[in-house]
């Protein structure tokens, strides 16, 4: 089987193991360009997510009610529209001297529910927008109109028929 370094006295040993290192390389490279374009396949989706803004003036309260497109605050890409706005008196968490936790109403700040609806992306369970922003619960996200730009929480997020 193996005489004078070659296997069945044709192929030599060396010779083999590289042809099957460079065969594992071009696989390995294959792999790496094509597989993660399929992983980056994402579908095209419509879905709605709410931020909670909270401890607002009763001014960006109003520009916020006034709906209107959302764009990435970095360079101006639409990436969505407001809605619906629903707005609560901001409530703050207070201590009594009881040591009780309460929550009081603060004047004149108030709390508001930011529905945001997007044509965005949908890859693995997790949404994208037009920005390629990751919209989950729980995330930081910052809303900018032609009215108002501010901070809030993401709070859910539902796919739209």
């Amino acid at each position: 089987m193996i005489k004078d370094g070659k296997i069945f006295g044709k192929i030599n040993i060396i010779d083999l193991l590289v042809i099957i290192v460079l065969i594992a390389a071009i696989a390995g490279i294959g792999y790496r360009l094509l597989g993660a374009r399929s992983a980056e396949v994402r579908d095209m989706q419509n879905f709605e997510y709410v931020v909670r803004v909270d401890n607002i003036r009763q001014q960006t309260a109003q520009a916020l009610e006034k709906k209107g497109k959302v764009y990435a605050d970095k360079n101006n890409v639409e990436t969505g529209e407001i809605v619906s706005v629903t707005v609560q008196p901001y409530k703050q968490e207070a201590i009594t001297t009881k040591g009780e936790q309460k929550f009081a109403e603060t004047p004149e700040k108030f709390t508001a529910y930011v529905t945001i609806r997007v044509n965005g992306t949908c890859s693995q369970g997790t949404y994208y927008d037009n920005d390629k922003t990751e919209i989950g619960a729980g995330r930081g996200h910052k809303i900018c109109s032609r009215d108002v730009a501010t901070t809030g929480e993401i709070v859910s997020v539902k796919p739209i028929e």
